[in-house]
């Protein structure tokens, strides 16, 4: 009678055979850099630690291996391509014959290392320890090769995605210091940016609700300093709450389309958010401030000036206090930038939007991607 423990909710077309069940040494060989402390060629020693590394050259040059860090690493295996070298604070470990080196690496990133820690100040772990570790396996080497490679190419789009997001990064960074230093124009514009306050820029300044938060109702969102994300500056939606008040009575703390908040108090302090109609209904709180940006000046190009860097020098300085930091309406509106005439703006506004709506689409993306692979670990497995 088939093992149904012993068979995983997800598997490749054509396989039905129970896993095994196996010990770590009955399926792969566990080395140290300790074992090969004696190799006469090209044995290196490793900083006066008393560890050996293992040369490219000797028999370990056509090897491939899983590499688990003896101290301070156990919970993070890497996977070891030829040629490299192991000292004595690492274990490296080699399948044996019929064994998918591949799909041993991956079970091995699915075990929580440090339940089997020996130590009681940095954690470590033995060979015999190792060894001894338990894990289902498929019984045919094509299953293994199958699903090695599916999380190997998830592996890789996540890598990918990880590269791409860093550039668009890059990119608007790169961008938001030519523009706003006005070394990059739009062509057929010439005119010199002027110099604002920010106060100058607004119709006004006004502090948020003193009200507590409750479930959320399903349409009144409540915005506090905690829900604005400290790198997109969006408003997260994982938590959502909604403001404990008479919402007929104090509809004056909804936000209106390019509305900006500034958080006023404590390690936060400068953290900015604009509202956007896609965010529906929201009320801010108590420890925010709102600005309401004058008409004939785009909100979106005034929101993008306090992502830089000057910005951040004045939240630094001005922030500073005998307790904690903070910023008040006042301070806030002394901050000076440079801006130019209205149709400029706008360019410059929806430009920098628009490579924020690219990174995150590919955030969105990376997410769904490492949610993907955390579900082929939780069902492909055993």
């Amino acid at each position: 009678m088939k093992n149904e423990n012993l068979v995983p909710k997800v598997r490749f077309k054509g396989f039905s055979d129970p896993w095994e069940q196996r010990k770590f040494h009955q399926v792969l060989d566990v080395h140290s850099g300790k074992d090969y402390k004696h190799l006469q060629n090209g044995a290196i020693p490793v900083y006066g630690t008393g560890g050996y590394m293992v040369s490219v050259n000797d028999k370990l040059s056509d090897v491939d291996a899983i590499g688990i860090g003896r101290k301070e690493t156990i919970d993070k295996p890497q996977y070891l391509s030829a040629p490299f070298w192991t000292v004595d604070t690492l274990f490296f470990l080699t399948a044996h014959v019929n064994y998918n080196l591949l799909l041993l690496f991956y079970i091995s990133e699915s075990i929580c290392w440090k339940k089997y820690d020996e130590s009681t100040g940095v954690p470590s772990l033995s060979k015999r320890t190792i060894s001894s570790i338990p894990i289902e396996i498929p019984q045919k080497y094509t299953e293994q090769e199958n699903i090695g490679k599916i999380f190997l190419k998830t592996d890789n789009l996540i890598a990918a995605n990880e590269d791409k997001l860093e550039q668009l990064k890059t990119l608007k960074k790169l961008m938001m210091q030519k523009i706003f230093s006005q070394e990059w124009r739009f062509k057929g514009f010439t005119d010199p940016w002027e110099q604002r306050k920010l106060g100058e820029l607004s119709n006004g300044f006004t502090y948020g609700l003193n009200a507590s938060a409750k479930a959320y109702d399903g349409k009144h969102q409540y915005l506090r300093i905690t829900d604005i994300d400290d790198e997109t500056r969006t408003f997260k939606q994982t938590h959502l709450t909604s403001p404990d008040i008479d919402f007929i009575r104090d509809n004056s703390y909804v936000l209106k389309l390019g509305d900006i908040v500034f958080t006023r108090t404590g390690a936060s302090t400068g953290k900015t958010f604009i509202y956007r109609t896609a965010d529906s209904i929201v009320y801010y709180a108590g420890f925010l401030i709102k600005m309401s940006v004058r008409e004939d000046i785009d909100s979106e190009f005034v929101f993008q000036n306090t992502l830089t860097t000057s910005f951040n020098r004045f939240v630094k300085v001005m922030s500073q206090r005998s307790g904690q930091p903070g910023i008040n309406s006042k301070e806030y509106a002394r901050f000076k930038l440079y801006i130019p005439k209205l149709k400029e703006q706008v360019l410059v506004g929806n430009m920098l939007l628009l490579i924020d709506n690219l990174i995150a689409a590919n955030e969105d993306k990376l997410n769904q991607l490492k949610k993907l692979k955390k579900y082929l670990m939780q069902n492909m497995f055993v």
